[in-house]
């Protein structure tokens, strides 16, 4: 290729980190009539076809198959499916972003000495995006910077009052505790996006002995990002990085931390009864497994896609698994986990499939735990490692 492969890569991290405050501010001074949302994906797409164009990128990877299997299947649906094509296109993109993700990551080709350099890159560039956050929480900027026009076109309302304390805030920037508070949102403009992407950052920083940080370097970093995580107010993402650290510690026994999970789905549980949105993700796996089929429901026919976009035919939402089992079934669910689980028994032994496997088991309980700004980092990373695994044996 003409250009550096790496480069672009970077490029690829820097546009979604990005991407959601640059579409709002072209949507706060110009409000034009059509959908910019896709340009997220239309940048990753044009980046994939780009690399796909160079077949010697893209040897026979065992996944290649896999992949190839699960993507036959999702048209099959889709032309089965009685969902608006808009919806469709939505739910097939939610599938398959992670793995066109993995394949850039793939085709990156970073070696072994210089993933070191381009996680520290990627630690870099987070500083200053996390910076922004902290700007943003104590200036409370969202109320001079309107955000209205880019949640329109996203189908989310905002508070419009000016007398209200949190106008021009959509609610989910704001935590109901202690009256409301303001949750860091950042350049990716979630808080739970936002949050499992530091998730990835505090467990590089934590655990990855490559990166070669001294110990006050190493602490000043995670007070830095930790409080960010914190301030997001996300229980996904905090759930997550126990998780990770859970599967981190060596000394302690597979029986204890299946004890460990096991107690923290209790209390999951019992915390239903008291915290409405715990419930509300609970009872969409539960009603996933109840409602379960071999083929499922149909694409675009269960899950928050859905909701926003056509009617839902048994209610699965906040949880991405629940709603891969609602719309593509059993077999489905099947077909898309397979990748997964052929990557992770290459790379079983790093930090990035501890992270991976982190995640799937929080998107049981949580749809955003899945989304494009939640994964990138650790989906990109992935491909990086996987393919260097297939390289070293």
């Amino acid at each position: 290729m003409i250009f550096s492969r790496k480069k672009v890569t970077i490029l690829v991290i820097l546009w979604l980190f990005l991407s959601s405050l640059i579409i709002a501010s072209i949507y706060r001074f110009f409000n034009p009539e059509v959908n910019l949302l896709v340009l997220k994906d239309v940048f990753i797409i044009a980046f994939f076809i780009l690399l796909i164009a160079d077949y010697r990128s893209l040897k026979l990877y065992t996944i290649n198959h896999y992949v190839v299997f699960l993507v036959l299947y999702l048209i099959l649906q889709s032309f089965l499916s009685n969902a608006p094509f808009f919806a469709k296109l939505a739910s097939l993109r939610q599938m398959l972003v992670p793995f066109l993700l993995i394949y850039i990551g793939m085709s990156s080709k970073i070696g072994t000495f210089e993933f070191v350099k381009f996680k520290r890159g990627i630690i870099k560039i987070a500083i200053f995006v996390v910076l922004f956050g902290y700007y943003e929480i104590i200036f409370s900027i969202w109320h001079e910077f309107e955000l209205k026009n880019y949640f329109e076109a996203k189908n989310v309302p905002v508070y419009g009052d000016p007398k209200e304390t949190f106008y021009n805030y959509p609610p989910f920037f704001i935590e109901p505790i202690f009256g409301g508070v303001k949750r860091m949102t950042a350049t990716l403009l979630d808080p739970i996006n936002l949050g499992h992407t530091l998730v990835f950052i505090l467990s590089l920083i934590l655990f990855d002995k490559t990166l070669g940080y001294n110990r006050d370097k190493k602490l000043v970093l995670v007070v830095f990002f930790g409080t960010a995580l914190i301030l997001t107010f996300s229980k996904g993402a905090l759930l997550h990085v126990i998780l990770v650290a859970l599967f981190n510690f060596r000394k302690i026994s597979i029986g204890i931390k299946v004890m460990v999970m096991f107690l923290f789905t209790l209390l999951l549980f019992y915390m239903s009864n008291f915290h409405q949105g715990i419930k509300i993700h609970l009872s969409g796996i539960e009603n996933a497994i109840k409602s379960l089929k071999i083929f499922g429901h149909g694409i675009a026919k269960t899950g928050n896609q859905a909701t926003m976009f056509f009617e839902q035919t048994v209610d699965i939402g906040d949880t991405f698994i629940g709603s891969i089992m609602g719309q593509i079934g059993f077999l489905g669910l099947v077909l898309w986990l397979i990748p997964f689980y052929i990557i992770y028994q290459k790379i079983k032994d790093n930090i990035v499939a501890k992270i991976l496997l982190a995640q799937l088991i929080i998107s049981i309980i949580s749809e955003n735990a899945f989304n494009l700004l939640s994964v990138f980092l650790i989906c990109i990373s992935v491909g990086v490692m996987y393919r260097l695994n297939n390289i070293n044996g």
